[in-house]
């Protein structure tokens, strides 16, 4: 399972597994045969004790589990109304100031559980507040690609992409992307200095 997590009990030593399911844990060797707390959604956490594992060969089965979800009523919208309050909202429900931040990029391609292609990028992302009209901008600190094209069988493209292009995700700072009528008509009736949406 990609990206359990695992920590030792009682202590500030963790760890996850990587997309393969696969982890690395050291442990100080001064620690006798400590519990491994092993978690993720959708399965009972389980406990095995160190000296279970074996180095490089060790599996461990987890079992799943049912959560029960509270009751919910679902109310009908009038969808526009809805959207017109949450755009016109964003300036107090998501912030206002400038935020700098650090985060890890990775971009993979793969056949079967083979890499075809793999990026990674440490990046200082300047984000700009929710009311200003300034695009976000991206530092990049230190990355590393590999590609091996030739382990597929079809013929394969890329569409332009990286850490840059991924702020546009942000549905709150760019809605001109995916909610362009209803943001015409929402934007025409705003105060807040907006980016000009892009029409097609």
């Amino acid at each position: 399972m990609p990206y359990a997590s695992l920590i030792v009990s009682g202590m500030n030593i963790s760890t996850i597994s990587n997309s393969e399911g696969e982890f690395s844990l050291k442990i100080p060797s001064d620690l006798t045969n400590p519990a491994i707390v092993v978690s993720f959604i959708g399965y009972k956490n389980k406990t095995v004790l160190l000296s279970d594992l074996k180095a490089g060969k060790s599996k461990i089965s987890m079992e799943p589990t049912a959560i029960e979800l509270p009751e919910l009523n679902v109310i009908s919208k009038d969808a526009e109304v809805l959207m017109r309050a949450v755009l016109e909202k964003k300036g107090q429900n998501y912030f206002n100031t400038q935020t700098l931040m650090t985060a890890f990029y990775r971009e993979t391609i793969k056949k079967n559980r083979k890499y075809v292609s793999l990026s990674e990028a440490v990046v200082e992302i300047k984000k700009q507040p929710y009311t200003s009209a300034k695009p976000d901008a991206v530092k990049l600190y230190k990355a590393r690609k590999k590609a091996d094209y030739s382990k597929l069988d079809t013929l394969t493209f890329k569409l332009q992409g990286g850490p840059f292009n991924s702020l546009y995700l942000d549905i709150m700072k760019n809605p001109e992307y995916c909610l362009q009528k209803i943001y015409l008509q929402i934007t025409n009736s705003l105060s807040t200095v907006l980016p000009m949406p892009i029409t097609s």
